[in-house]
C-alpha cells in the first residue's frame, strides 16, 4: 500500500509540473484530466491510511496550517464571481495539500528519497531545456537550422522564439528545481560524475536565463546561485564561478548580436524596448488588485479570476506591423505579484492563510538549519530554496500558477521526510 502511494506521488508531480505544457498534447487538457484522476485515487489511498493517526499527530500544526490555506480557497470559490474558473483552479491547492498529507504518513528511506528527487530535478531540467530548444527548430525550415548553426543573422528568429514563447515552457522548471540539481555539489561523498552533472545543469540554466533577456529570470537565478555558492565547498565554488563567467558573457554577446541589446542594457538603461513601461505596468496591475480587494474584501473575487473580473485601464501597445504605439483596453496578464494575487482572488481571509503558511515554513526552515549537521544543513537548504522559488519569482511576476503550487507543496512534503 505504501509503495503504491509513493509511486502515485511521483507520477502526479510531473503531470502537475508540466501542466502549463498541456496545450502541446491532444486533447488540450489531457494532462489536467489525468492528474485529477490520479489525485482521486491517491486521496482514496490516503483515506485508507488514516488508520495510522499517530503519524499525522506528529505534524498536527503543519496540517492545520495547510488545511486552513486550502479552506480559504474553498470559501473563496463559493463566493467567486466566476465559479467555473475558480472550481477548475481549486484542484491545484487540493493536490498541493494532498502532497503534504501523503508524505506525512509514508516511511521512506531518506537516501532513496533524495536520489529520486534530485535525479528527477536533473532529468526535468534537461527535458524542458531540450523541449524549448528543439520545439523552436520544428517551426522553421531546414535551411534556417543551417543558418542558425552557423550563427547567421536569421538566427534572430530562433532567439526571439526563446524569449517570447520558449521561456514560458522552459524557464519555470529552471527556477523551481535549479537549486535541487546542485545538491551533488554540496556533498563530499559523491562521485566526480555526479558533481560534473550538477555543474552542467547549473551552467545550462544560467545560459538559458541570460539568453532569455529577462531581468526577473536572472534576478531569481542570481539570488539562488548566491545561496548555493555559500553551501558548497570553496574550491568547488571557485571552479564553478570560473565556468559561469564566460558562459554569462557568451550569452550576453549572443543576445546583443541578435536582439540588438542585452540584459546588461535592460538593467542599466531600462528605456530600451519599453522596459520603463513594463515596470510601470506592474504598479498598474497591483493597484487593480487593490481595487478588487476594496470591492470584495473578505473572500476576494474567486481563485484565478483576476484577469476575468478586473477593470483594467487603457494601455499603450506597440504594434510591430505599423511600427508605432496604439491605445486599447488592457485584458490583463496576471497580477504580477503573488501576494496581491492572493489578496485579489481570495480576499483578506485567503491572504492571511497564505501568509500563515509562509511564516510556518519559514520558521521551520530556520530552526531546522540551526539544528542540522553541516552537510545535512547544505542539503536541506537547497531543497528548501527550491520550494521558495515559487515565492521569489512571484514577488514581481505571475509565479507559474499551477506549476508553482504543485512544486511548492510537493517539495515541502519531501522536506518533511529529510
Amino acid at each position: 500500500m505504501q509503495n503504491i502511494l509513493l509511486v502515485l506521488l511521483f507520477i502526479m508531480f510531473p503531470l502537475g509540473y508540466f501542466e502549463p505544457l498541456r496545450w502541446h498534447f491532444p486533447p488540450p487538457k489531457a494532462t489536467h484530466g489525468i492528474l485529477k484522476g490520479l489525485f482521486l485515487v491517491g486521496a482514496a489511498f490516503l483515506f485508507i491510511y488514516r488508520s495510522r493517526p499517530h503519524l499525522l499527530q506528529k505534524h498536527k500544526k503543519e496540517l492545520i496550517v495547510v488545511s486552513l490555506f486550502l479552506f480559504s480557497f474553498i470559501v473563496s470559490s463559493i463566493f467567486s464571481l466566476v465559479p467555473d474558473t475558480s472550481l477548475q483552479f481549486l484542484w491545484y491547492p487540493l493536490i498541493g495539500v494532498f502532497y503534504v498529507y501523503a508524505f506525512r504518513v509514508l516511511r521512506v528511506s531518506k537516501k532513496k528519497l533524495i536520489i529520486l528527487v534530485v535525479g528527477m530535478s536533473v532529468l526535468f531540467i534537461t527535458i524542458t531545456f531540450m523541449f524549448a530548444f528543439f520545439s523552436i527548430f520544428s517551426r522553421y525550415e531546414v535551411d534556417n537550422i543551417y543558418y542558425f548553426i552557423f550563427l547567421d543573422h536569421r538566427a534572430n528568429y530562433f532567439l526571439q522564439e526563446i524569449r517570447q514563447a520558449g521561456k514560458y515552457a522552459s524557464l519555470g522548471p529552471y527556477f523551481m528545481l535549479f537549486p535541487l540539481s546542485s545538491v551533488f555539489l554540496a556533498s563530499k561523498q559523491v562521485s566526480v560524475t555526479k558533481r560534473l552533472l550538477s555543474a552542467l545543469v547549473l551552467c545550462v540554466s544560467i545560459l538559458t536565463a541570460v539568453i532569455s533577456n529577462n531581468r526577473i529570470d536572472v534576478l531569481v537565478l542570481g539570488i539562488q546561485l548566491g545561496i548555493i555558492i555559500w553551501f558548497i565547498p570553496r574550491k568547488t565554488a571557485v571552479i564553478l564561478l570560473l565556468m559561469i563567467v564566460p558562459i554569462v558573457y557568451g550569452g550576453l554577446s549572443v543576445a546583443e548580436r541578435y536582439f540588438g541589446f542585452n540584459l546588461e542594457e535592460r538593467i542599466l538603461r531600462p528605456h530600451y524596448e519599453r522596459d520603463l513601461e513594463t515596470i510601470d505596468l506592474r504598479y498598474t496591475y497591483w493597484q487593480t488588485a487593490v481595487n478588487n480587494v476594496r470591492k470584495h474584501p473578505l473572500f476576494g473575487t474567486g481563485p484565478n479570476t483576476y484577469n476575468e473580473v478586473s477593470d483594467f485601464p487603457l494601455r499603450r501597445y506597440f504594434d510591430y506591423g505599423a511600427r508605432q504605439y496604439t491605445v486599447r483596453p488592457d485584458d490583463g496578464i496576471g497580477a504580477h505579484n503573488l501576494f496581491f494575487e492572493r489578496l485579489s482572488d481570495t480576499g483578506l481571509f485567503g491572504f492571511f492563510a497564505f501568509v500563515t503558511v509562509l511564516i510556518y515554513y519559514g520558521k521551520a526552515d530556520i530552526l531546522t538549519l540551526i539544528k542540522k549537521r553541516k552537510e545535512d544543513r547544505a542539503r536541506y537548504a537547497l531543497f528548501a530554496l527550491s520550494s521558495w522559488s515559487w515565492i521569489l519569482y512571484g514577488i514581481t511576476d505571475n509565479s507559474y500558477g499551477a506549476q508553482g503550487f504543485v512544486t511548492f507543496f510537493f517539495l515541502r512534503g519531501v522536506i518533511g521526510c529529510l
